[in-house]
C-alpha cells in the first residue's frame, strides 16, 4: 500500500534498530537533525508511510503500523512527494505575500 501521488527518491539505506510497526531507528546514512525527514514519505519493502516524527537519533515514527515490524536487514528509502509539494525544514522561514481579492 503506498500513499501520496508518487514519489521522488532522495537517499536510502538500512534500518539500525527496531521498536515495532511505527518506530524504529535509520542507520548513518540519515542525517542526525531533527525534523530533517518531517513529513517525507519512508518506504520498505513494498510499503509506504508518512513520517509524522524525526529525532536527532534518526529515529523515525509513521502515521500508519507497517505490515509487519521491518528488520536491521530490511532497505529503506525517503522520497518526497511529486504532485507539486514543496518541502521545508521547520526552521525554514517564508516571506510574507499578498492575496488576491475573488474575482467578482
Amino acid at each position: 500500500s503506498t500513499y501520496g501521488y508518487g514519489k521522488i527518491a532522495l537517499t536510502s539505506g538500512l534500518v539500525a534498530t527496531v521498536g515495532d510497526e511505527y518506530t524504529f531507528t535509520l542507520d548513518a546514512t540519515a542525517p542526525a537533525t531533527a525534523d530533517a525527514y518531517l513529513g517525507f514519505l519512508i518506504s520498505i519493502g513494498t510499503e509506504t508511510r508518512s513520517i509524522v516524527s524525526y529525532t536527532a537519533g534518526r529515529v523515525v515514527n509513521v502515521n500508519v503500523p507497517f505490515g509487519s515490524a521491518p528488520t536491521t536487514s530490511s532497505i529503506w528509502t525517503v522520497s518526497a512527494e511529486e504532485a507539486g509539494h514543496a518541502w521545508f525544514p521547520a526552521s525554514a522561514s517564508f516571506s510574507a505575500s499578498t492575496s488576491a481579492a475573488n474575482p467578482s
